[in-house]
């Protein structure tokens, strides 16, 4: 089981709402390792602005690996999706997509996430339309990401999130018919609850595009305070062998480093259980 916990980069100031831990870059990581985490997902914005250096040997000191780079903050902050309605902002938003899957390859991370960065497909004419727009640019960006062992994992976004490649099933069937070799699925089990799927369903039937797993209980909770099932995940993650990140990405609400705290102790304590 390997273990990554959300974490904002430097540059990002104001703290995106899944990114866990108070105080500086540094500190935040030394908190990761002093709770038990393996790695960190890096929220950025601009990872252009980044010292990769200086991040690879903080990561070095403090015995962590880069789990996934994250997008989930661009949209946010920046105004920036892979399908804006603007031609010049998607091609800033495609640009940004390249930067990720390098910092990706530069720290050695498995995963760059997409999830709220793919953008909404009412603001381009629709559903239709909105999947050939992403298809294309997944297509432009698999060979890049494939040849640096970089998987583009697409997260399935509840309804009340958004409005296209909303559940599991969706998102592995867009998969297949793009046929591309990098784009992965990210399950993340905090919109398996939203969308009532089944973990012990669509583990098993997808495990062959899971590239990552995110962490959360119901209401964006920390692990074993809310109303999903982790029992539940962790054995059908088990049963199909999967060795894969498990990231958690729960609301900081006012007390970050608890939560995680928390998430990482009840998460193992599940973990623990199953394989007794």
């Amino acid at each position: 089981m390997k273990l990554a916990v959300s974490i904002a980069t430097p540059e990002v100031k104001d703290e995106p709402r899944l990114a866990l831990f108070e105080g500086s870059f540094e500190e935040r990581l030394a908190k990761a390792k002093a709770y038990g985490y393996d790695g960190i997902e890096l929220v950025t914005k601009a990872p252009a602005a980044l010292d990769m250096i200086h991040l690879e040997c903080l990561l070095k000191r403090y015995r962590l690996q880069a789990a996934a780079v994250a997008s989930g903050c661009i949209a946010a902050t920046r105004g920036l999706t892979l399908l804006s309605t603007e031609e010049e902002k998607r091609k800033a938003a495609f640009a940004l997509l390249l930067e990720l899957i390098d910092m990706a390859t530069r720290l050695k991370a498995d995963v760059v996430t997409i999830g709220s960065f793919k953008g909404k497909a009412k603001l381009v004419g629709g559903a239709t339309l909105a999947e050939e727009m992403l298809a294309d640019i997944m297509k432009r960006a698999d060979h890049i990401a494939y040849n640096d062992g970089v998987a583009i994992a697409i997260e399935p976004l509840n309804p009340l999130e958004s409005d296209m490649l909303c559940t599991t099933e969706e998102v592995a069937a867009y998969i297949d018919h793009m046929g591309t070799r990098s784009v992965k699925l990210l399950m993340d089990s905090y919109h398996i609850f939203m969308n009532s799927e089944s973990a012990e369903c669509v583990i098993p039937s997808y495990i062959d595009k899971i590239a990552h797993v995110h962490l959360a209980d119901s209401g964006r909770l920390p692990v074993g305070l809310g109303k999903a099932d982790f029992k539940a995940l962790e054995k059908a993650l088990f049963s199909v062998g999967y060795t894969g990140w498990q990231s958690a990405e729960l609301a900081r609400d006012d007390e970050p480093d608890k939560n995680a705290e928390i998430t990482i102790n009840n998460i193992k304590k599940i973990y623990t259980e199953i394989n007794e």
